[in-house]
C-alpha cells in the first residue's frame, strides 16, 4: 500500500522534531489544566485591583514616574544645570513651563530630571533594607534560640531611636551627598523587614510541608529558601512599597535639612530648600518640586494599600 503525501508529511514532521498540531493543543491543555488555579488566582487580582480605583491611581503615579524617568530627556526642554543669570527668578510661561530658579534654570526640567533621583533614592533603599533585614529576619525565625535572640537585641537598639533621627545623624556623620544620604536611610530601615520576616517564619515553619520537607531529608538551607521565603514574598510586597514613599520622603527631608543631596543636583528636597527663601514672590521654586514629592510618595501609599487588600485573605472572600 502506497502512503498518502499526509502521511508522508506527518512523519516527516515527526522525524524532524517538529509536534503535529494536535499533540501541540494537547500539551496546551495540559499546561493550562496545571496552572489553572493560579491563572484563576492572577484574574481574581486583578478583580481586585480594578475594583478599588484608589489602587488603580497608586499603579498609574508609579507607571507615569517609571516613564518619566526613562524618557527625561526627551521630555526636559532645558538642561537642568544650565544656569542663565539672565534668566533668572522668571514666572511660569510658555517658554518656561515651571518658571526658573535663582540661577536661571529651568525648574520644571529640575523636576522632571530629579524623578531619575527619586527613583533611583527609592530602589536603592528598598534592595538595601530587603538584602539586610530579609535573610537576617529569616533567619532568626526559622533558627531560633540564641541565633534569634542575638538578631532581634541588635535590630531592637535600631528600633530604640526614630528612623527619621537616626538617618539625620548618620547622614551628619557620612557627609553630604545622594550616595551617603542613601545609606543613612537604608541602615536604620532593616529591622523592619528583619521583624516581619521573623515574624512569619515563625508561623509557616510550623506547617505541615515544612515538617514533611525536613522528613524527607532536606537541608535547612534549602527548606528556607524553596518553602519559607517564597510565602514571605507578600507581606514584604506591601512593606516594600510603602517604604518607597518613606525613602523618598526621608531623602527630601534630608537633601531640605542640608545633609543630603547637595548642589548642583537637582534633587527634589534640595530644590524646595533653595526655594524657601523665595516663597512669597517666587513661589514656583518650592511648589512643583514640592507638589512632585507629595504625588509620588501618594502614589506608593495607594499601592501599598491596594497590595495588602490583595494579600489580605478577608479581602480575598469577597
Amino acid at each position: 500500500m502506497t502512503a498518502s503525501k499526509g502521511d508522508l508529511d506527518r512523519q516527516g514532521n515527526t522525524e524532524a522534531g517538529v509536534a503535529p498540531p494536535a499533540k501541540a493543543q494537547g500539551a496546551m491543555t495540559v499546561w493550562l489544566g496545571e496552572h489553572q488555579p493560579g491563572i484563576r488566582e492572577m484574574k481574581h487580582s486583578l478583580r481586585l485591583i480594578r475594583r478599588n480605583h484608589l489602587t488603580v491611581a497608586g499603579l498609574a503615579i508609579f507607571a507615569v514616574l517609571i516613564l518619566v524617568a526613562i524618557f527625561a530627556p526627551l521630555i526636559e526642554r532645558y538642561d537642568p544645570y544650565d544656569v542663565k543669570m539672565r534668566e533668572r527668578l522668571r514666572p511660569p510661561s510658555l517658554e518656561h513651563l515651571a518658571g526658573t530658579d535663582a540661577m536661571g534654570r529651568d525648574v520644571f526640567s529640575r523636576v522632571i530630571h530629579g524623578s531619575r533621583i527619586t527613583l533611583r533614592v527609592g530602589f536603592l533603599v528598598l534592595l538595601s533594607t530587603s538584602l539586610i533585614g530579609v535573610p537576617l529576619g529569616a533567619i532568626s525565625g526559622y533558627m531560633g534560640g540564641r541565633t534569634d535572640a542575638l538578631i532581634m537585641r541588635v535590630g531592637d537598639i535600631f528600633l530604640a531611636f526614630p528612623r527619621l533621627v537616626l538617618a539625620l545623624a548618620m547622614a551628619a556623620a557620612l557627609g553630604g551627598g545622594i550616595n551617603n544620604a542613601i545609606i543613612a536611610i537604608a541602615i536604620p530601615g532593616w529591622p523592619w523587614y528583619a521583624r516581619l520576616i521573623r515574624g512569619m517564619t515563625l508561623s509557616i515553619r510550623e506547617e505541615q510541608y515544612i515538617e514533611a520537607a525536613r522528613a524527607a531529608g532536606s537541608p535547612e538551607w534549602r527548606v528556607l529558601l524553596r518553602h519559607v521565603l517564597p510565602n514571605c514574598i507578600g507581606p514584604w510586597m506591601v512593606q516594600a512599597s510603602m517604604d518607597m514613599g518613606w525613602a523618598i520622603m526621608s531623602a527630601a527631608m534630608l537633601g531640605f535639612l542640608g545633609v543630603g543631596a547637595t548642589p548642583p543636583e537637582a534633587e527634589w528636597g534640595l530644590m524646595v530648600a533653595e526655594g524657601r527663601n523665595y516663597l512669597l514672590d517666587q513661589w514656583w521654586m518650592s511648589v512643583f518640586p514640592g507638589v512632585a514629592i507629595f504625588i509620588t510618595v501618594l502614589g506608593y501609599n495607594l499601592m501599598g494599600d491596594g497590595l495588602r487588600d490583595i494579600i489580605d485573605p478577608r479581602m480575598r472572600q469577597r
